[in-house]
């Protein structure tokens, strides 16, 4: 029996890059009787993975990524690997996470599972039909063809390109394979090298293996189409380079750069072709006079005006040039401090042990403590337009693999207006709801398509959170209100004048653009895509007028106006409270919802130098050596047997002035490792080397080359002797040295510096049973906590404003195992996933990892043992006053949304007269010592809902991100005050678990489901923030279960009385 059926397959094929994209829909069949649900559906996720995979070479690469209509914080995805370690077990970690992120529970209701691959290149010999690769490279005097019936293309091209550049004198009969010759040698470069070419032809892997054997030249292959720009492979190694084309599976050698892509001057640094001398400058700049080409090595000449050193004659001599503007010399640009060795432009401000800080926009000491700083600029609303859209699409056009491809009706139109009224306005910001995943989509394919715009876009996997062309800015409505457009009349308290209809969008064809009848037949409205609580108010819709008149051309324009219309409201209504309340304008000033409240906490609330901005690495300012770096260091003691001073054995050397890695005294001999980042690596980063850096605008690859270049010749002219390793080359060590992986395996290492995100870590949730009914004298009861995260604010102050001291401890408590956030009693039956008793050692159970320091404190409570402790990051707390309900750094923000929220909920259900409500607005002044007010004491969805969310959590395009090393700290963000909160709120669930014990049925982050007995602890409930709400209340007074089932977490069902 099939486990599923596919609802839609979609494939897209991006020629130029050789990219092919599939996306599955599918419905997982009723689970069989008998059938244990959770690994039937694993089996059928690893049926579709089969099918999103069949077909790919080991080497392709894929990627996943998971949707569903239920989902509310996004979806999920796994980066591109080989097809080859694609497992099931990934894609089962990768579902459950999500669905447990956006507390939801698993549903076999349609959801989407999209399988991305990328054929990567591969070459046996030339296609069977003729085609303009091989017109273009008949043409080019530049490129050698490679004719061949077999799958040696590769070899052949490489023994081809060896000969032109050793000038080899039978070139010419290996380059027309005379005598076989260019056979020979292909097939002897395939022996030596023992490379073995697979069937369908060689491909990045044989690459690098030819490279690893040809070590004495540099293999580079091009992609044809790209003008040379397009490198698909380039060789690590230096010499003469071996330069190749490659298209659809066949390879050719490459003679001269410059006659193959058609230009003048070629830049193999930069892989940019260019026709005028002065049109490109590139890393093959010189460091030191800043002319092309790079100046060679030759006896250093000091310039005394400058400070800086120069190769020889000629680098000086051109540092003292005029600009070709004649305005200035390099000399005159550039300067170096012979105190620190830190070289800069001349006329910055510089003092030594300084940088300039962009969180506090000043110079700073280098170990300074940054703090988030209050936004003291306005909403600029004039000079704005703002678009509201939606688009239809049409569903007609099926594609060769049986798919239908969405055709939007108006988007070229759309586009067109955009950019003729984006000149009368200071900017223009253009909503759709849900246009990250739909209708955004079309407009940014048109863009790529039919303009020379480039985007600037902001993504989440494949969905578009914001995209920007100059002064137009499109944004989706989702990110604000998650929720269906359906539901924003009632959210937002628009009136019965908005109401969104049905539309039969399957219907929506060419053909059909006509038409004037009855009502379409049912399946062109997807009954079954509509979710079961609004499926059946369709049906019944539909019955009732399945014989009024349908008119497409009227209808469709209606019900687009419609949702519109909608959107329109909703959306000027949010702008509107929030500009009231938070002088802060949600959709130019802030792409989400939780950006927009960081801003309305920012400007209105937050006090200087009070919440403080955590440094990059944390805070071990004392030797934060890398641990790649002492690896290095211990593995040179071990071979040299020398005993060397170094970070891990307590703090670094200073010599003459200068910091160093490691550093042995009795042999006057010292150790650098060079970071590839931070010191300029000229083989890692190749490029933008006079580009000024993301992390510190005063300095660009080339002057931390020429700073570290100058803190070693001064240290050599101290008499010193330097042993220097780049990290490039110690990483290749750690791959190809076996003996170095098991020495560090085998070693233990000083602890890595403690990282916030790994204890911030949101709420619990999960069932205690599966299923109960009550007894004689018994009743099951549903409570909340009423603005859990939000009560916490307002009462927990953590005044993150001074860091006082670090201490080296190793704390043993739960962590993450098997790719997933486990909470067990010991580390080994975790990793091993023992469901048996524990018979491991305290050793084998410890668990290590970082906490808030009030769950430790629970937990030494409960009988947990601290063993060792690593790092304590220590702040100052200024606690909240229950009394003045003074104190705290969310108070002031959390107070005005909570009389807002309170306002906008309404009456309690006890509050029916005169003297009840009385009483509860004297008691909601006694406990927030503030008026509540009679004026607004109505329910109001849409305040509810917008008071709600500032207060609770809740061509081809490629996604890149900064290196590791290259990411600066955020001037709005602080993981510790999340993790802190987070943290009260386990605290306070816990509270009522522990008191409840076994009568607890299910929990979750802010709600426990629990069987009252009488005369047994009764949680005490209330009406305010704070209190446990009864969840009950809504269905009638004194409502109770009776009847309780729940497979998972995340999902239950319910029996109550009435």
């Amino acid at each position: 029996m099939e486990k599923f059926f596919i609802v839609k397959e979609a494939l897209k094929k991006v020629k130029r890059f050789n990219l092919t994209g599939r996306t599955l829909e599918f419905k997982i069949n009723p689970i069989p009787t008998g059938k244990e649900p959770v690994s039937w559906i694993k089996e059928a996720i690893n049926e579709v993975i089969q099918r999103g995979t069949e077909g790919l070479a080991p080497e392709d690469q894929v990627g996943f990524s998971f949707c569903s209509k239920e989902f509310k914080r996004g979806d999920g995805w796994i980066r591109f690997r080989p097809a080859k370690e694609v497992s099931r077990d990934d894609i089962w970690d990768m579902i459950s996470g999500v669905y447990q992120s956006n507390s939801t529970g698993f549903s076999t209701e349609t959801f989407c599972l999209g399988v991305t691959s990328v054929k990567m290149p591969a070459g046996k010999g030339r296609g069977r039909l003729y085609n303009s690769f091989d017109e273009e490279c008949n043409m080019r005097r530049g490129i050698i063809v490679i004719n061949n019936k077999d799958n040696m293309c590769l070899p052949r091209a490489l023994v081809v390109a060896i000969a032109y550049v050793n000038k080899d004198k039978d070139q010419t009969k290996v380059r027309r394979d005379i005598g076989k010759i260019q056979t020979q040698q292909a097939i002897q470069l395939c022996t030596s090298a023992g490379v073995v070419i697979p069937e369908e032809g060689a491909g990045i892997p044989e690459l690098q293996q030819f490279q690893q054997h040809l070590h004495q030249y540099k293999i580079v292959v091009y992609g044809y189409g790209g003008k040379g720009r397009e490198v698909i492979f380039s060789g690590s190694t230096e010499g003469p380079k071996l330069n190749l084309i490659y298209h659809e599976g066949h390879y050719n050698a490459i003679t001269s750069l410059t006659a193959a892509f058609v230009c003048v001057y070629f830049c193999e640094e930069c892989h940019v072709p260019y026709d005028h001398k002065g049109d490109h400058r590139c890393g093959g700049t010189c460091p030191c006079c800043q002319q092309s080409p790079s100046c060679p090595q030759g006896i250093k000449i000091r310039c005394d005006s400058c400070k800086r050193s120069f190769r020889g004659q000629e680098c000086f001599d051109n540092h003292k040039k005029l600009h070709s503007l004649g305005k200035s010399t390099v000399c005159d640009k550039i300067t170096r401090c012979d105190d620190c060795l830190k070289t800069l432009k001349s006329g910055r401000k510089h003092v030594c042990g300084e940088k300039y800080c962009r969180v506090c926009m000043s110079h700073v000491p280098q170990d300074h403590l940054c703090f988030m700083q209050p936004d003291t600029r306005k909403p600029e609303p004039k000079e704005t337009l703002f678009v509201f859209y939606d688009l239809e699409t049409r569903q007609e056009k099926v594609l060769d693999d049986g798919s239908v491809l969405h055709e939007p009706n108006l988007c070229a139109a759309l586009w067109k207006y955009l950019t003729e009224v984006r000149k009368k306005f200071k900017q223009v910001i253009v909503i759709a709801h849900n246009g990250k995943a739909f209708d955004h989509q079309f407009i940014l394919n048109y863009i790529l398509v039919n303009t020379d715009l480039n985007p600037e876009l902001i993504m989440r996997g494949t969905k578009i959170i914001s995209m920007k062309m100059e002064n137009v800015k499109f944004l989706d409505s989702l990110n604000y209100f998650p929720m269906a457009l359906s539901k924003l009349p009632k959210a937002f308290g628009l009136g019965d004048g908005f109401k969104k209809g049905y539309f039969p969008h399957l219907f929506n064809t060419i053909d059909n653009s006509n038409y004037v009848g009855p009502l379409p037949p049912l399946e062109f409205y997807s009954p079954d895509n509509i979710k079961p609580e609004e499926r059946d108010k369709f049906l019944e819709w539909y019955e009732a007028h399945k014989q009024d008149e349908f008119n497409m051309q009227r209808d469709l324009v209606e019900y687009c106006i419609s949702d519109v219309e909608i959107l329109t409201a909703a959306c000027l209504k949010f702008r509107e409270q929030l500009l009231d309340t938070g002088n802060v304008c949600p959709f130019t000033e802030a792409c989400t919802i939780a950006s927009a409240c960081n801003k309305v906490y920012r400007r209105n609330f937050l006090q200087p130098n009070t919440i403080g901005i955590i440094p990059r690495g944390g805070y071990r300012w004392k030797d934060n050596q890398s641990k790649i770096a002492i690896q290095w260091l211990l593995w040179l003691e071990r071979t040299r047997e020398i005993n060397i001073l170094h970070a891990g054995k307590g703090k670094e050397s200073v010599v003459h002035g200068v910091k160093v890695d490691g550093f042995c005294p009795n042999i006057k001999e010292i150790f650098e490792f060079h970071g590839c980042y931070f010191h300029g690596c000229e083989k890692c980063f190749r490029q933008g080397r006079d580009v000024p850096l993301h992390d510190n605008q005063d300095e660009t690859m080339n002057s931390r080359r020429e700073s570290t270049n100058i803190r070693m010749e001064r240290l050599r002219d101290f008499g010193y002797t330097i042993t220097e390793i780049w990290e490039c080359e110690f990483r290749k060590m750690l791959k190809d040295n076996g003996e170095l992986k098991t020495f560090l395996e085998n070693h233990a290492f000083p602890p890595n510096p403690l990282n916030p995100r790994d204890c911030f870590y949101g709420g619990r949730t999960g069932n205690t049973v599966e299923y109960y009914k009550c007894k004689a004298g018994e009743k099951i009861k549903y409570v909340d906590v009423c603005s859990l995260y939000p009560w916490h604010k307002q009462t927990v102050s953590l005044n993150v404003k001074c860091y006082h001291h670090e201490i080296y401890i190793i704390l043993y408590s739960p962590t993450k195992m098997n790719n997933k956030l486990m909470f067990v009693l010991c580390r080994t039956c975790g990793e091993t996933m023992n469901q048996e008793e524990c018979t491991h050692t305290d050793e084998q159970r410890a668990l290590t990892g970082t906490w808030v320091i009030d769950e430790v404190n629970k937990a030494l409570t409960l009988g947990y043992e601290l063993m060792k402790i690593h790092e304590i990051w220590n702040y100052q707390v200024d606690q909240f006053n229950t009394v003045t309900k003074a104190g705290g750094l969310f108070t002031d923000m959390m107070n005005k949304f909570i009389k807002v929220k309170q306002q906008a909920s309404g009456w309690p259900n006890n509050c029916s007269t005169q003297e009840q409500k009385d009483r509860y607005i004297e008691e909601f002044l006694k406990r927030e010592n503030r008026p509540l007010g009679i004026f607004g004491m109505l329910i109001d969805p849409g305040i509810y809902v917008n008071s709600a969310l500032p207060i609770n959590e809740d061509t081809l395009v490629v996604n890149w991100e900064q290196k590791e090393e290259a990411y600066d700290i955020l001037s709005t963000v602080n993981v510790v005050i999340a993790a802190y909160v987070t943290t009260q709120a386990r605290l306070k669930l816990y509270s009522y678990l522990e008191r409840l014990g076994d009568r607890v049925l299910y929990y979750d982050t802010d709600s426990v489901i629990y069987v009252s007995k009488e005369g047994e602890y009764e949680p005490e409930t209330g009406n305010f923030i704070g209190d446990l709400t009864d969840e009950l209340e809504i269905y009638g007074k004194g409502c109770y279960i009776t009847e309780f089932v729940s497979g998972v977490q995340r999902t239950m069902l319910i029996r109550f009385t009435p």
